[in-house]
């Protein structure tokens, strides 16, 4: 089964470890956390700090916001 925290709340590392460590969900999903971060895999591995989604950008025609996020060797 997969599983997130719903449409109205972003869905946290913390909140994914939960789901699995219940036996809630086989995988979680995620969005928002995944487009800011195209390394999240990495990032919640080895719990590193994640970007923050630029709010303005989503929903939006275009990259800004979709494809312009940096990896975290990139961030300075």
């Amino acid at each position: 089964m997969l599983l997130n925290t719903g449409f109205g709340t972003v869905t946290s590392r913390n909140d994914a470890i939960m789901l699995l460590e219940e036996d809630l969900a086989d995988a979680v999903v995620v969005c928002r956390p995944v487009i800011a971060n195209p390394d999240l895999a990495r990032r919640w591995q080895e719990d590193l700090p994640l970007n923050e989604v630029d709010q303005a950008t989503v929903y939006t025609d275009g990259a800004a916001g979709c494809t312009d996020y940096p990896a975290l060797e990139t961030v300075a």
